[in-house]
């Protein structure tokens, strides 16, 4: 089985999703010290863009959505846990809202079942969009697949010659958006092995693409990128009511949608 770590008191941040085969971890490594103790209203994200954190019940922050802090209300907020030897529920009770994520392993694959849901008592629906926010750990010369998506728009980058990782020195950064078929599965391998997304189109309808090989920041460039499953082609939720795909929760509603992450062995 593969190893997973994540820190409840960070946003329940998946730190390290190790492939035990290989030795692997594809989660971009968080800087030390990890934010352990971060209150409740933290803004200043240690660790931003690295490792997987949720996006809800927004991306980028949204003043006219309601949201105005950067990546939602979940990000290195303290989550409640509860574990077992093969699962982790993590709870976070947001303003409205109740959002779960509950990380399963077995065999070589983590399933991430979600829901969100709101109480029967408020007052209005809730307009939100979400994204996985896994930030992978990439090695130049990897091969990047996109089954079951349809084209990006924007097209991807022209530096990203046959669909393989290029080194830092390629200075790319985009972020684009695919929409989803019923049978997503994008991922990426490599000689250490290889990394599936897998989720219904119907669920989650699209998946976003985030590219930084070599372009951010500037003082010290990286190496990374992300593969998103994700409800909108939209940062936030003003550009999600204009693109398409917002969602709403009404009052005593709830969704319920699923990823899973399978680890490929090396070839």
């Amino acid at each position: 089985r593969p190893r997973l770590v994540l820190l409840p008191q960070a946003g329940a941040r998946v730190v390290e999703l190790t492939d035990l085969r290989s030795g692997r971890n594809w989660a971009h490594p968080v800087p030390s010290p990890a934010p352990l103790d971060a209150p409740t209203d933290r803004d200043v994200f240690v660790g931003r863009g690295c490792a997987w954190d949720e996006c809800f019940p927004t991306i980028a922050a949204d003043p006219d959505g309601g949201v105005p802090r950067d990546h939602g209300d979940l990000w290195d907020r303290p989550h409640v846990c509860e574990a077992n030897d093969y699962s982790i529920l993590s709870t976070y009770d947001g303003p409205g809202y109740r959002f779960q994520r509950r990380l399963s392993v077995e065999g070589n694959a983590v399933t991430a079942d979600y829901t969100a849901s709101r109480p029967a008592d408020a007052d209005s629906p809730m307009p939100w969009i979400w994204s996985q926010h896994f930030i992978l750990d990439t090695r130049p010369g990897e091969s990047l697949v996109f089954d079951g998506l349809d084209a990006f728009d924007p097209p991807l980058h022209a530096g990203l010659t046959g669909n393989r990782v290029p080194d830092i020195d390629a200075g790319i950064v985009q972020k684009t958006y695919a929409r989803a078929q019923r049978n997503a599965a994008p991922g990426m391998s490599g000689p250490d092995g290889g990394i599936r997304f897998r989720w219904d189109g119907a669920q989650a309808g699209y998946c976003g693409l985030w590219l930084n090989f070599g372009g951010l920041p500037e003082h010290a460039p990286v190496h990374r990128m992300a593969i998103e499953p994700a409800t909108a082609p939209a940062e936030n939720i003003t550009a999600a009511r204009s693109r398409g795909g917002l969602r709403t929760l009404e009052p005593g509603g709830r969704a319920d949608w699923r990823v899973t992450i399978t680890l490929e062995p090396p070839a």
